[in-house]
């Protein structure tokens, strides 16, 4: 009897061990999906950026005053988003990309109490506040391609709260940007004010 319950036990073992992988294998290849979508989506913004950046080429040339409007920043508060990443098995993508916020805001020299900071993920929330950062708001990270548009609205609605109603004229975006294949690695770039060096290179490059 003993060896019928133990043979018997390990067939429900066995099973369960074959269903968890049949789901890790649906998971995955689910997964690869998801990845070419993005990878279709970030294609597309390429050639949108390309698409944009032709267009003002024009405009700088034929109107070379329209750079005087990129005006300077005076300093008064600064402004963070910070996109993370709430999935699982990531690494350490999310630790990374906080020591480049940290990293980058302490080099600015401004006031850290005055700063206001945007988080996209719960995950990178918990772990700006974790580091002393106190979070403003938390938005949802996209589950889908069809999702970032919303979200990049969001985002953009409340950088344009911060200007308006806190002053807020200088605003890093910090983020995680593929450079082949699973690497990883942690971006920091400053959106506003718009970068008059970055101006003057688009109005002299070659058409």
């Amino acid at each position: 009897k003993f060896t019928m319950q133990t043979i018997e036990g390990l067939k429900r073992r066995i099973q369960s061990t074959e269903d968890l992988h049949s789901v890790v294998k649906t998971m995955k290849a689910l997964a690869a999906v998801s990845i070419r979508q993005y990878e279709r989506a970030l294609e597309s913004l390429r050639d949108y950026t390309r698409t944009v950046e032709l267009g003002l080429q024009v405009v700088l040339r034929d109107r070379p005053r329209f750079a005087l409007s990129a005006r300077a920043s005076f300093g008064l508060r600064q402004g963070a988003v910070v996109f993370g990443t709430d999935q699982g098995m990531c690494g350490s993508l999310n630790e990374q990309v906080l020591a480049k916020v940290l990293s980058t805001l302490a080099e600015s020299g401004a006031d850290p109490k005055t700063r206001a900071v945007l988080a996209v993920g719960e995950r990178m929330a918990a772990l700006l506040e974790d580091a002393g950062e106190q979070v403003e708001a938390v938005f949802s990270v996209p589950g889908s391609v069809a999702g970032i548009t919303p979200s990049v609205q969001e985002v953009l609605l409340h950088i344009e709260s911060w200007n308006r109603e806190q002053r807020v004229d200088r605003v890093y975006l910090f983020y995680s940007r593929q450079e082949a294949g699973s690497v990883y690695s942690p971006q920091g770039m400053r959106l506003l004010p718009i970068d008059r060096e970055w101006l003057a290179g688009l109005k002299g490059r070659p058409w």
